[in-house]
């Protein structure tokens, strides 16, 4: 068998009994609707957890969005490793999930096991 970097295999399969459907669908919407996760800048972050949590930063005009993956087990608070990532992590400690539609005020920022967060900072009006 050939090897095909750039084969895209088989559509996916959007009829499936999986919970996954509803999630890629809200996905999509977001990326629609959300400048900052369109634009080709990515700023990624030092965390002190980077073995388990990957953060970066997607820079807009118009507001900027934090994405954190928790690749773990376990809930981890997200501390940042240097004086920029704790500013970033800091600016966001009170956002809007835009995942979930929900206002985080907690003023330290903690992503679930095997979960993620994408939040709006506030002060640019997203």
């Amino acid at each position: 068998a050939e090897f095909e970097p750039y084969d895209e295999g088989p559509p996916l399969e959007w009829n499936d009994a999986h919970p996954l459907v509803d999630h890629y669908r809200r996905l999509a919407e977001l990326r629609q609707r959300t400048d900052a996760l369109r634009s080709r800048e990515l700023e990624l972050l030092t965390t002190s957890q980077d073995a388990d949590v990957l953060a970066y930063l997607r820079p807009a005009g118009n507001g900027d969005v934090l994405v954190l993956l928790n690749f773990s087990n376990r809930t981890i608070r997200v501390q940042g490793a240097n004086a920029h990532s704790k500013a970033v992590l800091k600016r966001f400690s009170t956002s809007i999930d835009l995942l979930r539609g929900t206002r985080i005020n907690a003023g330290k920022l903690s992503v679930g096991a095997k979960s993620a967060l994408v939040l709006a900072d506030q002060q640019n009006g997203n």
